[in-house]
């Protein structure tokens, strides 16, 4: 019965909003399928490392344009991340208004990041999220809510702290592995070509 149904969050978006997000596609040139990546956290206790973001990039499917989004002050952490790859990014650190990221989304196969609000926005737009959770928060309480999302979260002795800087170098998140994220990855997209590398 229609009580069954899980009342997913849902973003309404008018035709501005998708003329944003084309507009940024355009700009960015990406002409493809797209992955989009968010890669920094509200807290630095949520984040995973340069160089294990620089493994999953490099590791993703052929095929796919990747960007990296954020806020206008990432700028300086995804030039250091998507500087580090072998593959090419598109960065988009500030390029959009909260529904024209929503709008950007639904252009997307794929997004994967750290626990933080454009996960949830992903989320309510029908995309598949890939969301990595540090131990600060219990996942299952506080994980985006949507058909196909999939958590990645390490147990240590300290969670759930609570915290917002972690004085054990971000063990939890350390304890994630890219090879794991691309996993998932392949759970998602299925047999598309994945590069070696």
């Amino acid at each position: 019965s229609s009580d069954l149904v899980p009342n997913w969050p849902v973003f309404k978006l008018s035709e501005e909003d998708a003329q944003e997000a084309q507009k940024a596609a355009q700009e960015l040139g990406v002409t493809g399928k797209i992955l989009v990546l968010h890669p920094l956290p509200a807290t630095a206790a949520k984040s995973w490392f340069v160089g294990k973001w620089v493994q999953l990039i490099d590791g993703l499917p052929e095929g796919f344009d990747v960007v990296m989004i954020g806020v206008q002050g990432d700028q300086a952490y995804l030039d250091e991340i998507g500087g580090a790859c072998r593959r090419k990014t598109h960065l988009a650190a500030g390029r959009f208004s909260l529904k024209g990221l929503a709008a950007f989304f639904k252009r997307c196969s794929l997004f994967i990041g750290v626990d933080s609000g454009p996960a949830h926005i992903a989320a309510a737009t029908g995309v598949p999220v890939i969301s990595l959770f540090s131990g600060t928060n219990r996942a299952a309480q506080w994980k985006p809510w949507g058909e196909q999302v999939r958590v990645i979260q390490k147990s240590t002795e300290c969670s759930p702290c609570e915290r917002r800087e972690c004085p054990f170098d971000n063990e939890c998140m350390k304890r994630i592995e890219a090879h794991e994220v691309l996993e998932a990855v392949k759970l998602f997209l299925g047999n598309t070509r994945f590069s070696n590398g």
